[in-house]
């Protein structure tokens, strides 16, 4: 592809990665929270055993104080425990409460129902090209920054 062709294609990619993040940011106002609350709310309830801090704020790229300030909130409605790491004192084991299954739980199974109904009308064939094509990208990506 030559200059132009690239350039356009990485505009298309600028734009779509946008939209995508705009899309889970709209729905989540819809439901009175901030993506961020959003997506600490689907670690927490996702993977209940390990969940810490630190591996909602590396999995989401969310900086380790918003994690913590959201965290407090969820503390102080009831939703979640903090319990002290076994292995790590300075990290914590986040529990979810009976409150807080229920209330993260209706909004992580309600952005998963959209979620299954949106990658469901695409057809497993678009949507097993789509994140082919997105592996791709960044596999190529870090081999691209490794050779620079």
């Amino acid at each position: 592809m030559d200059n132009l062709s690239l350039t356009k294609e990485l505009d298309r990619f600028y734009y779509l990665w946008r939209e995508s993040i705009a899309i889970y940011e709209d729905w989540a106002k819809q439901q009175g929270l901030s993506n961020n609350v959003v997506m600490v709310m689907e670690s927490i309830y996702s993977n209940r055993e390990n969940c810490t801090p630190s591996s909602i704020s590396h999995k989401w790229f969310i900086p380790k104080q918003t994690v913590n300030t959201i965290l407090r909130d969820f503390e102080k409605k009831e939703y979640i425990t903090l319990l002290q790491h076994p292995k790590d004192k300075r990290n914590k084991i986040i529990r979810l409460t009976k409150k807080g299954e229920e209330v993260m739980g209706n909004i992580v199974l309600k952005l998963k129902k959209l979620e299954f109904y949106t990658l469901s009308q695409m057809g497993k064939e678009k949507a097993d090209s789509m994140n082919d094509g997105l592996e791709e990208f960044v596999r190529l990506f870090r081999e691209g920054v490794r050779n620079e």
